[in-house]
């Protein structure tokens, strides 16, 4: 048996058809995009910055415990 023609899959089809066909339905489908995709932005950003803030952190104590800047660079990969 097709997949295709199985009546749920038809009926999905047709459905999507429809909705695609809406002019709001696509505004709001657009507008989630933008949503989903400036919070995946955000999130990134935030890991970076924690990153950031904790290889700093690392930094600045290896540096209190004696390790010369320079070495605790290499060895944090900065």
């Amino acid at each position: 048996m097709s997949q295709l023609s199985y009546p749920p899959v038809q009926q999905a089809l047709n459905m999507l058809k429809d909705l695609s066909a809406d002019a709001e339905t696509q505004a709001r489908a657009l507008v989630r995009e933008r949503a989903l995709h400036d919070e995946r932005t955000l999130i990134q950003a935030a890991e970076l910055r924690g990153e950031q803030k904790g290889l700093q952190d690392a930094l600045n104590k290896m540096v209190a415990n004696g390790i010369p800047q320079a070495q605790a660079r290499s060895i944090l990969g900065l």
